[in-house]
């Protein structure tokens, strides 16, 4: 079983990945991926290199590139149940649908305010210190990668809007994980009566 997890910064996606971790799930991070090129690329990891990387890669490689980079480390492993994290476009998701049928979306998903806290909580460099700085991350999220309308309508919103299933992840981590269990059990039996 493949899953595609997808959701916007604080919702909880790396949760939801631990916990498909543990599991027996092969996690892939997209995120990772593209740190991994940048490595390759002599390019220091930082919070301004990390936003302008992936637009520059996608440009020179298409906007495809992650997805195409994940199958190839995907074709390597001998991996029965595989999450994707972090798909930002319908470019993406066409990839994975076209080399990997039968892949399922999930959405991870909390209130804005929830998501700020969680971010402002985490401390990573590059997280937003105030709901402004929030609100304006979620803003160019939202356009990422997107120099023209149609990009735009390809954007991350757009694939979120496209999940077979939603995790609404409001609560504990206990509580996570009861709905990562529920989700799992109602996709299994989905994918295997098909």
């Amino acid at each position: 079983m493949i899953l595609g997890i997808v959701g916007l910064h604080g919702a909880g996606k790396e949760e939801v990945a631990k916990i498909l971790s543990h599991k027996g799930f092969t996690v892939l991070d997209m995120g990772d991926v593209i740190r991994e090129e940048m490595e390759k690329a002599g390019i220091a990891i930082t919070h301004e290199s990390d936003q302008k990387f992936p637009v520059e890669l996608r440009k020179k490689r298409g906007n495809e590139i992650v997805a195409k980079l994940i199958v190839e480390k995907l074709e390597k492993l001998n991996a029965r149940d595989v999450a994707i994290i972090g798909l930002r476009s319908t470019y993406e998701l066409d990839y994975f649908k076209s080399n990997m049928p039968g892949m399922v979306l999930v959405a991870v998903d909390a209130p804005e305010e929830l998501r700020f806290e969680r971010l402002k909580a985490r401390g990573r460099p590059g997280d937003p210190k105030t709901f402004a700085e929030f609100h304006a991350r979620g803003e160019r999220e939202a356009k990422a990668n997107a120099d023209n309308e149609e990009q735009r309508k390809a954007g991350l919103y757009t694939v979120i809007g496209m999940a077979n299933y939603r995790i609404e992840n409001i609560g504990t981590k206990k509580e996570l994980e009861r709905e990562v269990g529920k989700t799992l059990a109602i996709i299994r039996k989905a994918y295997h009566s098909n």
